[in-house]
This record gives C-alpha cells, structure tokens and sequence, in this order.
C-alpha cells in the first residue's frame, strides 16, 4: 500500500474518513519506512491543521460491565451536543494466532451511524498488555491532530492491571457492576489509585440498592488513600448511571468536563500531559533497544542456548537472565 502523505494530510484536513483511516493504518504499522511517514504526517497535520487540544477519555472495566453500551450512549450525548468524536475500541488479540475479533463498532450501532462520530477498533497486538495496543498514544496524537474534540479510547478490560490507558488519557474512568466484584475490590491498589472517576453502571431497577451500597463502598475506600495535588475536593468522583437508560450520563459528563477545567486553570493539566510524555518516551526507548538486542545475532544465539538450559532445568530463570546481563555488559559496551 502506497502512501501520498501530502495527499492524505489535505484530504484529512477536509475531513476525509476514508484517508483518515489509511492514515491510522499507517500509524499502526511496525513497518519501518511507514513509522517515518507517519512522523512526516504528524509534521504535515500540525502545519496544515489548526487545532485545539482534545479531551482524552480512557474507559475501562471488566468485559461485560456494559463499556460499549455507556460509549454509544455518551458518545450520542456529546455529538448531539455539537462536538466531533473519535472512539478507539481496543480487542484482546489471540496470543496463538494474534488475530481479534474487533467487534466493538457492532456494539454501539447509534453512534457509528453518525456523522461527527468515528470508531475504529485496535488490536492489542500478540505481546501487548496493559488493555492497549503498543501504537495507541499515536492513533491519539493523530486524532487530536485531525480536529476531534474527544477522543475515547476504550481498554480491552482485563483487569485490575489494565490502567496503560491513563498514561494516555486526560481523564481515567473505571466503569463496574453494582457489587464491583467482592468487596475487598474496592480497596486493592492497583487500578484505583490512577482512577479519576469511577462510575457505577447498571444502576437501576431491582439492582439500585446494591449500586448505591457499592458507591458508599468506594467513596470509603478511595477516602483511605488517595491523595493528589492535582485533584480537586470531590476527585476521584463516584457516580451511579445506566446506559441503557441514559440516567446519569449527563451528570457524568459534567463532572469529567468541571475536572478539565480544573486542571487547566491550575496548571495541572499540561503537567500530566508532559509526564505522560515522558513516560511515553522511556518505554519507547525500552522497546526500541530491546529490538536492537534480539537483532544481534550473537546475543540471540546466546540466549537461545540459555533458554535450552531453563527448559532442561540447567538454569533458573532469574540465573540466565542475569548471565545475559552480563554478557551484555562484558560485550555491547
């Protein structure tokens, strides 16, 4: 596939789904030549493009907690209103055969019918945790670049270590069930210390009760050790809602748009984002010089030999692990 970045950068400045799409293809790419043509795209939009920064929404939650559902209704809630949306639902990819399944879009039906609303599903990628895909802070950047005014990213809800999100999000939402799993999930560290809000799906009917002792359960246990500079009285917030209902998705929206703000006036705000950069950076660096290393034919032929000596019970892991430290050390430097 050939790519005419000028070309793609007028025609995504004259809001062009289709090339807006080829150009998150080629953001995702591990291909080399095309890495450096998304970074003469990014260079491209910044000239081309007024734009203004967009307000980035991390969700997560365990699978069946209702994610795609609030984003379909939130997502109508926030285009109805004016403002151009960009959905990034990220799917688990097989760790055999490294496919997906990329369902997401099938899941909010109203909102990928709009005009102002794009989604796009990610795959994680075969060796990728953390609920996101490696090239996601990219898609963001390019999102934010392409003139959208949110910009969701939806994790693929694995857990209590699925929170990568908030390394690239403005605002870091747990969604979760009436219950929340057993009680003691309200007070692991873990997920909820990088949480800026957590809202309670669900919250109607016969299942109301158990929604609202579930909040006054996590009120209590975000009371005990949160603490940030950068939160306003009140954060993290705690809402109930329904997304099938649409109750409390107003509300929520609000509350996301007042810590914004807040963080803005005070100068929080780019702060986060430049630590996010930062943060950013290193694990690229990591990522990158740990390609170099298994490049290196003789540092893979002695690791390889290694590894035959863990499987044979030769060696304990953390013993080869660091015989290659050493070699390493004794050899690239």
């Amino acid at each position: 596939m050939e790519f005419d970045i000028d070309q793609i950068a007028q025609q995504i400045k004259g809001n062009d789904r289709r090339a807006f799409a080829r150009a998150i293809t080629l953001v995702e790419s591990s291909n080399l030549d095309h890495q450096q043509l998304s970074l003469q795209l990014f260079q491209k939009l910044k000239c081309v493009k007024n734009y203004n920064q967009a307000i980035r929404l991390g969700i997560t939650g365990t699978p069946g907690v209702g994610k795609s559902t609030f984003i379909d209704k939130l997502g109508l809630e926030l285009v109805n209103r004016g403002l151009k949306l960009a959905v990034l639902a990220v799917d688990p990819s097989s760790q055999i055969t490294g496919g997906s399944i990329l369902g997401d879009k099938t899941r909010m039906a109203e909102l990928s019918k709009h005009k102002s609303a794009f989604i796009r599903p990610l795959s994680t990628g075969p060796v990728n945790s953390g609920g996101v895909s490696r090239r996601t802070p990219e898609v963001v950047h390019l999102c934010e670049l392409a003139g959208f005014d949110v910009v969701i990213i939806e994790t693929t809800g694995v857990g209590q270590t699925d929170y990568q999100v908030s390394l690239m999000s403005d605002i870091f939402t747990l969604l979760i069930s009436p219950g929340g799993g057993d009680e003691l999930q309200g007070i692991k560290r873990g997920i909820l210390e990088k949480v800026d809000m957590v809202l309670i799906n669900k919250a109607d009917g016969d299942l109301l009760p158990l929604a609202r002792q579930t909040r006054s359960e996590y009120q209590s246990a975000l009371h005990l050790f949160r603490h940030r500079n950068h939160d306003p009285i009140g954060y993290p917030k705690v809402n109930l809602l329904s997304a099938i209902s649409g109750s409390g998705i107003e509300n929520s929206w609000q509350d996301i748009i007042n810590l914004c703000n807040w963080r803005k006036d005070n100068g929080t705000w780019d702060s986060i984002r430049r630590n996010q950069d930062v943060e950013r950076f290193q694990f690229e660096i990591r990522q990158e010089v740990l390609g170099l290393l298994t490049a290196n034919h003789s540092v893979e032929n002695f690791v390889a030999q290694l590894k035959k000596e863990v499987i044979q019970g030769e060696k304990l892991p953390i013993q080869a692990a660091l015989m290659v430290s050493e070699y390493l050390k004794k050899n690239l430097t």
